[in-house]
């Protein structure tokens, strides 16, 4: 059973944070953050960063000044509002991702949940992609810190990484849900061409994605394997576009396109063999055929309906099915009236 995230929320349905921090005193730690010759000095309170564990072990030797050059730096400065419960208006979705990959790195529950809830709340076909980007990386027990000296309370945040698995898991369930609805719209975006391997195929293995045409699956795939050859310098060949797009090739169902389509353009790209090209055409000469092996997708329909979202802001609020008393076929209700007539006869 999937539980929905809890966040702590004010009369206006507001998502707030709250922290056991005071407000007062000045400012004792100066953070230096971003890459070397581009970085932000940010100034903070020690007692503030003791509320994040990671944070804390930095600081526990009375260390004044803090380097974090792998941390983006206005994701850590809205990390830091977040953290002194300042009441922060995200002012665009690309602040709240960076600010996510902050809390995330940290391992800090009240922010990312505070993160999550405006990146579902903001999702759409415009920027899902850039959300979903990396964040299947959130969704495994790989964490980039590594600690100098075992921390205090390792099982806690043995605990916290469970949790920010589970959080960051239901945001990917529902940009997955907006990519399969706009999948046409998401298809033809650019930023397809930047996603990891990994990212790209589970995007076009997808029986769900709500798609008319088969062929914006096949040139999204052809952008992306050109994309990749211009990024390693390597030549764009067809031999090299094969090496490249490996099971990716095997994702597009030929069968579904026109056999004009495929003729005109895959079966002419040179990528697929004279071998592959006469197996897609017997198919479409026999459609009831039932391929097999890396070519069991290619005939499938993408015709599975959307699944429900999770709850996680008030845009998915109240999406989820709801569960109650199963409906009766007409031959049962039937058989229910005669049993209830007979048993008052009877009685």
């Amino acid at each position: 059973m999937v539980i929905p995230c809890q966040f702590p929320k004010d009369v206006n349905d507001r998502v707030i944070l709250t922290a056991p921090v005071s407000q007062t005193g000045s400012e004792d730690v100066l953070c230096s953050v971003g890459p070397d010759g581009d970085t932000w000095t940010i100034p903070t309170r020690r007692n503030l960063l003791k509320n994040v564990p990671i944070l804390q072990e930095l600081i526990s030797d009375g260390q004044t000044t803090i380097r974090l050059a792998n941390v983006d730096k206005r994701g850590f400065e809205q990390f830091i509002r977040c953290l002194e419960c300042t009441k922060i208006k995200f002012t665009s979705v690309s602040t709240a991702r960076t600010t996510l990959d902050v809390a995330y790195y940290f391992q800090y529950i009240p922010v990312v949940e505070y993160c999550v809830n405006y990146l579902d709340q903001h999702l759409c076909a415009e920027n899902v992609l850039f959300v979903y980007q990396n964040l299947g990386n959130y969704c495994n027990n790989a964490h980039t810190y590594e600690p100098s000296a075992p921390l205090y309370n390792a099982q806690a945040l043995t605990d916290t990484q469970a949790r920010i698995q589970e959080i960051c898991s239901y945001l990917l369930h529902n940009c997955l849900i907006v990519i399969d609805a706009e999948a046409k719209q998401i298809l033809t975006q650019e930023l397809v061409e930047e996603l990891s391997y990994s990212e790209f195929l589970t995007i076009v293995s997808r029986n769900t994605m709500q798609l008319k045409h088969e062929l914006v699956v096949y040139e999204a795939v052809l952008r992306w394997g050109r994309c990749q050859c211009m990024k390693l310098h390597v030549p764009l060949s067809p031999a090299t576009m094969r090496e490249i797009l490996r099971e990716l090739l095997y994702k597009v169902r030929y069968a579904l396109m026109s056999k004009k389509e495929f003729t005109q353009e895959p079966a002419n790209s040179q990528i697929l063999k004279q071998e592959e090209i006469e197996l897609i055409l017997a198919v479409f000469s026999r459609p009831k055929t039932i391929p097999t092996g890396q070519w069991a997708d290619m005939n499938k329909p993408r015709c599975r309906p959307l699944a429900q979202p999770l709850f996680l802001s008030l845009r998915t609020k109240g999406t989820q099915k709801k569960t109650g008393k199963p409906k009766l076929e007409k031959k049962e209700k039937f058989i229910l009236t005669c049993l209830s007539a007979w048993v008052a006869i009877f009685d």
